[in-house]
């Protein structure tokens, strides 16, 4: 798979005739989603724990601060993990169970990520350690407010499990998990659930009571601009909305797993070895290799 090193908005003639194909998608998918395409990615965190509890929790603390330049997204994370392992518990799961939200705020009094204080990040953690108290995991605190038979998706859930985690902060809301009624994109909840609900190559299946084809697309600004570029979205804006619009697209190629290009695709925004390469090239030559 080669192609110029040239950005996705240059060719912009052949961009608007391009129709991407299921096709193309699938082999893109076969071809990059390797573990040796993670780094420099938050997911590399999940990995390094076996316990579901362990990984869940480190899940939510790398997904909640996936905002920013990559190299310091991953040392805001590592920090957070330095701190909680200072403290009592064998593990992260029970460090959040067994320490109070007076003495997290204690140890979390230095921290700083970008506009995220210590304060914040200390009733994060707290919230999560008392879902943890009440539910045994954070698995089930998300099934609490999910229902199988009738959720088209998991917005609901999300919503449930958002303001349930957030129980420490004014209005159980807050920037580090955003709700779907908070009119967000709820890029990283979604990044988080992909993380943790799909069973397959990169990602953990750590949470096995969710389909895969109930999640949607995390998507940011980089995601939203290449869906724009391969007609995947008609909207202006990075939102919930479009998101939904994306993750359609996403399955009529795959409609049992529609959030699994996420992975493929990201890696042409963080991953050295795709990082400036022009999608639509990279895509019209998968199909040619596949036509002879």
């Amino acid at each position: 798979m080669t192609c110029k090193k040239e950005k996705i908005s240059v060719r912009k003639k052949v961009l608007k005739k391009y129709v991407p194909s299921g096709k193309s998608f699938g082999r893109l998918y076969f071809l990059m989603a390797r573990k040796e395409y993670i780094e420099p990615d938050p997911l590399l965190f999940l990995h390094k724990y076996r316990k579901k509890e362990v990984r869940e929790v480190v899940a939510l603390i790398a997904c909640s601060l996936a905002f920013g330049r990559v190299e310091a997204i991953l040392a805001s994370i590592e920090k957070v993990l330095r701190i909680l392992s200072s403290l009592p518990g064998k593990d992260f799961a029970e460090v959040l169970k067994k320490n109070s939200p007076e003495e997290l705020q204690k140890v979390f009094a230095d921290f700083q990520y970008r506009f995220v204080k210590g304060s914040s990040m200390a009733l994060f953690l707290a919230g999560a350690g008392r879902l943890l108290n009440l539910y045994g995991s954070l698995e089930n605190a998300f099934l609490a407010g999910y229902d199988k038979k009738n959720d088209e998706d998991i917005l609901p859930a999300l919503e449930n499990f958002g303001k349930n985690l957030c129980y420490y902060f004014p209005e159980s809301k807050h920037f580090l998990f955003p709700v779907p009624s908070g009119k967000s994109a709820c890029k990283r909840p979604f990044l988080m659930l992909r993380f943790l609900v799909r069973n397959r190559d990169v990602d953990t299946g750590t949470w096995k009571k969710i389909p895969p084809k109930k999640l949607l697309v995390p998507l940011d600004t980089h995601m939203f601009r290449m869906a724009k570029v391969l007609g995947f979205t008609s909207l202006k804006s990075a939102g919930l909305p479009a998101a939904k619009e994306i993750t359609e697209k996403f399955a009529s190629f795959d409609p049992e797993d529609p959030v699994k290009f996420d992975f493929p695709l990201t890696r042409f925004g963080i991953n050295p070895a795709f990082r400036g390469k022009n999608i639509v090239e990279v895509l019209q030559e998968l199909e040619e290799e596949e036509e002879k």
